[in-house]
């Protein structure tokens, strides 16, 4: 007889088979058992999902799950019903951003414990997603003095939103494509940009254009005024004018002017005009007189005729703002005026018949400078006459101040009470328009140390600043004598070195007394360089350089100027930027090895401007010292020098 129990597991039982005997008396045997077990033992089958290839998101991330992946659908037992095959994942980092191989092993085992074979299924993640970006905007550039061009990327733009779902760090880059214009000194770039990724993936190439051109005018001067004589005809022809100095950045120009075949008695004023081939133009002015020195045109009353003579020309004596209109006169003697001219040193010109013998013009300048006028007469024999008026001072009284000490060598013939005299020469000037005011306000102080001579300015008379460059004119003494006058130029040029030149005259005499570059055109640059010190030609906020400190946690180091250096034995002068106003200030001076000689607290006034140290050096060694001044948002330094 057999007693079946289930087992715990699908398709295992256990048998108990009770034997048993009788014989026919009905005697029974013992009985006995038989226990049969009954298992499986037959494994399972599975199909894992096929290889596959999945891509990344724009965050980089993949979706591995079996949802993207496959999973098995067809796991199948003798016994076991329900059964799910399992995974366990192994993930190998790519080469490049974005890219894996995870390898996936499936496995499956029915509920009596007999396990399929694995599978393996590989999963290949990779990186789809082209990167983007924007090329920069098409643009135009234009040529240098020497016709060249910079269109590097600093100039001409640079790709700087370069993005990517997993790769970093990528640098788009271009090829360019450039095509000749037609002219010198022109051309196209075809710049193609690309960007590519770790995983080769490439964005759609963007094309920026950028135009080449030549914006810079070219130059020319005219030959020098000419006279000559008048033929049988009271006219010239064949007048030879000269050539024209001409030059430009880009090769290729031409040259034309306005000159009659015949020029009639008098004067004829001729335009020559260059033209390069971008068609940037400039132009210049020839006077050609035609003159009757033989009397052989002799009309109306030109035979006994008299040259025009100018008695006065007047123009403003104060400094004038720019752009504020301002009248010049011109009185002459002669019967038979015909044209007036003024030429107003700007290159411009007013041209009028003349109708009195005091004729008036009008002009304005926008450049502040100082202005040579000249003005001519013209009769109708022919006849002329020039007179200059030295100078016309126009300023911008909002463009700023200048200041400046050092050291010059004074060559010899500059001062002219001890002609064999040379050596070195010391300065120290601040000169500057206070707010609505005409004349500058500041103080200048000039000392030729060898022949004892210190000219200080008492005040001055007018200031103007033209980019780096700047003069002023003023009053002041010579070793404590009044009566003299003088005027500085001065050039900022920190790339070729700064230069500076005085010339000092008595007032009543006109006598010049120093002049470091004598016998020089005043209104010429300076060519005197400094050997020691600085000049620095101070522009307001919005017109070029300016004396801003930028904020940072750290103090920026900005230097200032202080005068006379070497200092003089009462103290000195320091010159605080505008930036600097209303604050506190704490003043330190150092010598060289860094040991601190003296500190001060310093007020400055709201617009800055300069404070006089009262300092006693008297115990202090011949040298240089350093002096700094700070209150956390900024820092200023300079050196100050001492002599024994």
């Amino acid at each position: 007889m057999d007693s079946v129990v289930a087992g715990t597991v699908a398709g295992s039982t256990v048998i108990t088979r009770t034997w048993s005997l009788e014989d026919e008396a009905g005697n029974a045997a013992a009985t006995q058992v038989q226990t049969i077990t009954v298992k499986d033992n037959s494994a399972p089958t599975f199909t894992a999902p096929a290889d596959l290839t999945i891509y990344t998101d724009a965050n980089c991330n993949y979706d591995a799950s079996v949802t993207a992946t496959g999973d098995v659908t067809d796991e199948t037992d003798n016994c076991s019903i329900s059964l799910e095959a399992t995974f366990i994942d192994s993930v190998v980092a790519g080469t490049v951003a974005g890219s894996s191989v995870i390898t996936r092993t499936w496995s499956l085992e029915d509920e009596a414990g007999n396990a399929a074979a694995t599978q393996v299924q590989t999963i290949t993640v990779k990186d789809n997603s082209a990167p983007t970006f924007t090329a920069p905007a098409d643009l135009t550039i234009y040529t240098d003095a020497n016709c060249n061009y910079d269109a590097s990327v600093t100039a001409t733009g640079d790709v700087t939103d370069e993005t990517d779902n997993c790769s970093t760090s990528l640098e788009a880059t271009f090829i360019d494509s450039v095509v000749a214009g037609t002219v010198a000194g022109s051309s196209v770039i075809t710049r193609t940009w690309s960007l590519e990724d770790e995983a080769g993936n490439a964005a759609a190439t963007q094309v920026q254009t950028i135009a080449v051109k030549d914006n810079s005018a070219p130059t020319i001067t005219a030959p020098a005024p000419i006279t000559v004589s008048s033929d049988s005809n009271c006219e010239a022809v064949n007048v030879i004018l000269g050539d024209p100095v001409t030059d430009d950045n880009c090769p290729g120009f031409t040259v034309t002017n306005n000159a009659p075949a015949a020029f009639p008695l008098g004067v004829t004023t001729v335009t020559w005009t260059i033209t390069d081939l971008a068609g940037n133009k400039a132009s210049a002015d020839q006077l050609v007189t035609v003159a009757d020195p033989d009397n052989n045109c002799e009309t109306g009353n030109c035979a006994a005729n008299n040259f025009p003579v100018i008695t006065a020309l007047m123009a403003p004596t104060e400094p004038l703002p720019i752009d504020q209109e301002f009248t010049v006169s011109t009185t002459f003697i002669d019967n038979n005026g015909k044209t007036v001219y003024w030429f107003w040193g700007d290159g411009s010109e007013t041209i009028l018949d003349i109708t009195s013998n005091q004729m008036s013009a009008s002009h304005s300048y926008v450049t502040p400078g100082v202005y040579t006028i000249t003005s001519a007469i013209v009769d109708d024999c022919g006849e002329f006459t020039f007179e200059d008026y030295e100078y016309v001072v126009a300023y911008d009284p909002s463009g700023g101040f200048v200041t400046g000490s050092g050291r010059i060598h004074s060559p010899k013939n500059a001062y002219s009470w001890n002609p064999d005299a040379e050596g070195e020469a010391r300065f120290g000037f601040v000169s500057k328009y206070k707010k609505g005011a005409k004349i500058p306000e500041g103080r200048t102080r000039f000392e030729f140390i060898n022949e004892e001579f210190t000219f200080i300015s008492d005040e001055y008379e007018w200031l103007t600043v033209a980019g780096n460059r700047a003069m002023f004119k003023g009053v002041g003494t010579i070793n404590g004598n009044a009566g003299y006058m003088f005027l500085i130029s001065a050039i900022d040029d920190d790339l070729n070195g700064d230069k500076f030149r005085i010339k000092i005259w008595e007032i009543t005499t006109e006598e010049v007394v120093y002049d470091n570059e004598v016998g020089v055109d005043e209104s010429s640059d300076p060519t005197t360089w400094l050997y020691s010190g600085n000049i620095k030609v101070h522009t307001p906020k919005g017109k070029g350089e300016s004396f801003n400190v930028a904020d940072s946690d750290t103090p920026a180091e900005v230097n200032i100027t202080t005068y006379p250096n070497p200092i003089e034995s009462d103290g000195f002068y320091i010159v605080i930027p505008s930036e600097a106003g209303g604050e506190t200030l704490e003043a330190r001076i150092h010598d060289y090895s860094g040991r601190l000689l003296i500190q001060k607290l310093i007020e400055v006034p709201v617009n800055g401007g300069e404070i006089f140290w009262s300092l006693d050096h008297s115990e202090w060694d011949q040298g240089v010292y350093v002096l700094k001044l700070t209150n956390g948002n900024r820092e200023y330094q300079t050196h100050l020098m001492k002599n024994e």
